[in-house]
């Protein structure tokens, strides 16, 4: 979806700065919470039932609490 929203803001003569911002921004947020989802999933998947033996097979470890 980037690209035609970088089209269409060239089109209506969106400051470049602004426009970097923006993205800056959306591209930080979108990041941080998959590497917040990606770093608690194990635990978080450890609650579910029947997971612990299947993450154990492919060889998560999951520390205690």
């Amino acid at each position: 979806m980037q690209q035609p929203v970088i089209i269409l803001s060239a089109l209506a003569n969106t400051p470049l700065i602004d426009l970097a911002a923006v993205i800056f921004a959306g591209r930080f947020l979108k990041f941080n919470l998959m590497a917040y989802l990606g770093s608690h999933s194990p635990r978080l998947l450890k609650k579910m039932w029947g997971m612990k033996d299947e993450l154990k097979d492919v060889g998560v470890k999951i520390e205690s609490e």
